[in-house]
């Protein structure tokens, strides 16, 4: 017996209930010092948790759950389990342990993080690392393996106000990804460090998808990106904006990468205080397609470009690039890339920023010895010597391109291009390329057909661009130039989708926590509906046959992060979320929790659809039947070492889950009871 060590089941109660909320209570307390509410937090996030202690036994089925940074802290003993997230988290304490450091990173080159973590939505708030000379920072140090076939698995969580500072390999989340997938995360704060600096993650050789960063993020000495500093793999429908600065290879997305990155967006002030820098990647290697940088980019010494600083065996393909791009010295600027190798092409873009630089300065490019097909640049140009409406010098293969900004420099400078290297080995042709002599101010150039502005706006450019295909890649504009097909339907996507009656069906997915079809009577269920692919305005209805007890809408996110529906409501019988206008090709995450019926043999059947622009989808149905599964009793499931008996260590994990909201008084009072006996 151990009522001695518990008077009464109240006081028992009450005790458990300071130590886990710190002595919080809803009046403030007047004479708590700053020392000591440090003391305090400092306490609560060094205590010592074990996985084996979480409810849950870290499979896929049945994931260890974790409510607080104690026990975030603990996967660290059990680095290839499955987790979960059953609250938001607030570790703002975690600024004052470790001496200092704050949170210690998940995870390491030898043992690195290989399970599954699923945040359900929830928020983790005001983590800090500060760890400057140590490598592979972040909430995971590293995760997965070369060999990983995707098994490794982080999604649905949201980082707000990280702070973040270590020495190589940094990221909000993660430090080095080798393998696995990142999805569905959203970041905000600040992260820093010596190199390869990403807000996600700063290097990763796997998949990145449905992420979006608000963040600062900066380099000492070289490669950082909005997403990633450096990647291999691929990057898939991704948002950034905020500012990333670094001594050389800086992009909004990437500083550098050789992978894919693609639908996608930044908007991101870039800044390389030497050189190559990019509004979505500054280096790539790779495969860019369907994106839009719209942050202004400015290096010292050169290769700057709206998109990407320098592209080398790479692949650019419907980019649009709209920020001003400036360098204060050096060569190689231009308002989509600064320098096109003669590895690299360029098709299907545009740039319409101003830019600015010394030598080698164009509209769409600095130097182009690559092949660049059905392109435009409009923006104002400026520079020294070698000065383009289109590319500053060049001796690649150019086509179907208009430019039509205003030109000025000293020397070399063409409505066109400045110089451009026709004759001899390694030569470059220019075929169907325009240029407005009367806004670009020059009337002749190194290339190029010089045209006036009323030869090429409107249906005039039908008879006088007859070089371009008209009808298949470009199309007129009344009282304007004109535009690329494909890049005017983004634009336009309302109009586009009703013109062309075959709007593209978004992909739905429904999952449940728990995985079991079978619950017991009165239990709650997690469904998330995942909708990928969704453009313009989204709707969905599910139904409940028969009703259940009861149903909320817990949370709704677009590309990760959390939004306002316009509706959002519940009932026994179903659920309806409607959202405006989410934008292009993103992905829609609903999650509702619902406490099944307490009759037994009772099988609540969910169906429904998804309204996305003019199509709707069918999702299919997912079914959950109350089975006569004994429910764990409050006393069972904190008994987590099974001995019949509750230690103070289990009272302390029942008393956070009351602080958190997953038990009730009455339920923490059973189990205060048990300790108490």
């Amino acid at each position: 017996m151990r009522s001695s060590r518990a008077p009464t089941i109240i006081g028992v109660i009450l005790c458990t209930l300071v130590v886990i909320m710190g002595g919080a209570a809803t009046a403030p307390v007047a004479t708590a010092s700053p020392t000591t509410t440090a003391q305090t937090q400092q306490s609560q996030a060094e205590v010592n948790v074990s996985p084996s202690n979480l409810p849950g036994d870290g499979s896929e089925s049945n994931p260890y759950e974790i409510s607080n940074a104690s026990e975030l802290q603990a996967i660290e003993d059990d680095l290839d389990a499955s987790y979960m997230l059953v609250s938001d988290i607030d570790a703002s304490a975690t600024a004052n342990t470790n001496d200092g450091k704050g949170f210690d990173p998940l995870g390491n080159t030898s043992e690195p993080f290989t399970g599954t973590f699923n945040g359900q939505g929830h928020t983790i708030t005001e983590l800090t690392i500060n760890r400057p000379s140590e490598r592979k920072t972040g909430l995971f140090a590293q995760i997965g393996t070369f060999d990983d076939q995707g098994e490794t698995e982080i999604q649905q969580v949201t980082l707000r106000s990280v702070s973040v500072v270590g020495d190589f390999d940094v990221g909000g989340l993660v430090g080095i990804q080798r393998g696995g997938q990142i999805r569905s995360v959203t970041v905000s704060g600040a992260v820093s460090g010596n190199g390869d600096v990403g807000g996600l993650t700063g290097e990763s050789s796997a998949t990145i998808r449905n992420i979006s960063v608000d963040i600062e993020v900066s380099a000492a000495r070289r490669t950082a990106g909005g997403i990633a500093g450096e990647a291999s793999g691929t990057i898939q429908n991704v948002s950034a904006s905020g500012s990333v600065t670094g001594n050389f290879t800086v992009g909004g997305i990437a500083g550098k990468t050789g992978g894919t990155i693609q639908d996608s967006s930044a908007s991101v002030s870039v800044t390389a205080k030497q050189s190559t820098a990019g509004g979505i990647a500054g280096e790539t290697r790779g495969t860019i397609q369907n994106v839009s940088a719209t942050g202004d980019v400015t290096t010292s010494d050169g290769l700057a470009g709206g998109l990407v600083g320098d592209a080398n065996f790479a692949s650019i393909q419907g980019a649009v690039a709209t920020g001003t791009v400036i360098t204060r010295s050096g060569s190689k600027t231009g308002g989509l890339v600064g320098r096109l190798d003669d590895d690299a092409k360029i098709l299907n873009s545009s740039a319409s920023g101003d830019v600015r630089g010394e030598f080698t300065v164009g509209g769409l490019a600095g130097q182009i010895d690559g092949t660049v097909q059905n392109a435009s640049a409009t923006g104002n140009i400026h520079g020294v010597e070698s000065v383009g409406g289109f590319v500053g010098r060049g001796s690649g293969n150019i086509q179907d391109v208009i430019a039509v900004g205003r030109v000025s420099g000293q020397q070399d400078i063409g409505g066109f291009a400045g110089s451009f290297r026709t004759q001899g080995p390694g030569g470059g042709q220019v075929e169907d390329a325009y240029w407005d002599t009367q806004a670009t101010e020059q009337p002749i150039s190194a290339g190029g057909t010089g045209l006036t502005t009323a030869q090429m706006e409107g249906n005039a450019a039908l008879t006088n661009m007859s070089g371009l295909l008209f009808g298949s890649i470009w199309q007129t504009v009344s009282g304007n130039y004109p535009e690329l097909i494909a890049l005017a339907d983004s634009d336009t996507d309302s109009d586009s989708d009703s013109d062309s009656g075959s709007e593209a069906s978004p992909t739905v997915s429904v999952s449940r926590s728990p995985s079991s079809s079978e619950i017991a009577p009165g239990e709650a269920v997690t469904l998330t509906t995942e909708i990928t692919g969704v453009s313009g305005s989204v709707s969905t209805s599910s139904t409940y046959q028969p009703p259940v007890a009861s149903a909320t809408v817990r949370s709704v996110t677009v590309n990760g992060a959390s939004v306002n529906p316009i509706l959002s409501e519940a009932t026994a019988n179903g659920s309806t979320v409607t959202l405006g206008d989410v934008g292009s090709d993103v992905t829609v995450t609903i999650t509702e929790e619902l406490t099944v019926s307490e009759e037994l043999n009772v099988t609540h059947q969910i169906t429904g659809d998804v309204t996305a622009g003019e199509t709707t989808t069918d999702f299919e149905p997912v079914s959950v039947t109350v089975t006569d599964i004994e429910p764990q009793s409050p006393v069972d499931e904190f008994d987590t070492d099974g001995n019949g008996d509750i230690e103070i260590t289990e009272l302390g994990q029942a008393g956070q889950a009351f602080a958190s909201g997953q038990i009730s008084i009455t339920e923490l009072g059973e189990v205060g009871a048990a300790f108490a006996s």
